[in-house]
């Protein structure tokens, strides 16, 4: 575990079971993550009792500040967040789109880990879509984000296989949020040298996207019986 890794404070946005996977490799890894922004806790089971997100779950064994809000543009929110100090925010399955002002908090602004090579499965269902498609080589995108949904310029990409095919979309999302995470982790240092510290890295190249290219996918409607 690198010692300088603690230097370098994240501010974290997610919700679902994924996120937890990159929470508990940022964590491993040696990272400090100074707060979690999550979803609001919602109705679940048949007794309707509210239910947290997993990651306000994960942060709250882990004694790191949770914040719920409703909605993004309140200022005091981002007062509250710009205390923290944070180097870079990192999103991963948050499911809300994050207004600029919130984005560029961070001297090293934000990063997104996406599961799809982007631009290709842009939108809410990017598991979904490469088994639907029969996308045998999807893999994964960290981007760094701007207003728009999955349409910031590419910091690093992978591809990845997964055999046998086809699998279900848990095991796909499980395989590609943790190449994901892992991958973020492999950049995160240089990426904070260069954006924090002023310190040019021939390792980091920001990518625009070739936006005439794009695969947007819908969400997926459950269908009723």
């Amino acid at each position: 575990m690198p010692e300088n890794n603690k230097k370098i404070k994240i501010g974290f946005f997610g919700g679902p079971e994924y996120s937890v996977i990159t929470l508990d490799k940022l964590c491993s890894a040696g990272f400090t993550i100074s707060f979690v922004v999550t979803s609001i806790d919602k109705p679940k089971g048949r007794d309707l009792s509210l239910s947290p997100p997993p990651a306000k779950v994960w942060a709250l064994k882990h004694d790191i500040p949770v914040f719920q809000p409703d909605k993004l543009k309140d200022q005091s929110l981002t007062d509250r967040l710009k205390k923290y100090g944070c180097d870079v925010f990192v999103v991963m399955a948050y499911g809300k789109i994050i207004p600029e002002n919130i984005l560029n908090i961070p001297k090293a602004k934000s990063l997104n880990i996406h599961p799809s090579l982007l631009p290709e499965f842009r939108g809410s269902c990017p598991i979904e879509s490469a088994i639907l498609n029969d996308k045998k080589g999807t893999g994964v995108t960290i981007i760094r984000m701007d207003s728009e949904m999955d349409h910031g310029p590419l910091v690093a990409q992978k591809e990845v296989e997964v055999e046998p095919w086809p699998p279900t979309s848990h095991e796909l999302g499980n395989k590609l949020v943790s190449v994901g995470s892992d991958l973020l982790i492999s950049i995160l240092p240089d990426w904070i040298n260069e954006k924090v510290n002023g310190k040019a890295s021939d390792k980091i190249k920001e990518i625009e996207q070739d936006h005439t290219k794009p695969l947007t996918q819908k969400r997926l409607k459950r269908k009723t019986v």
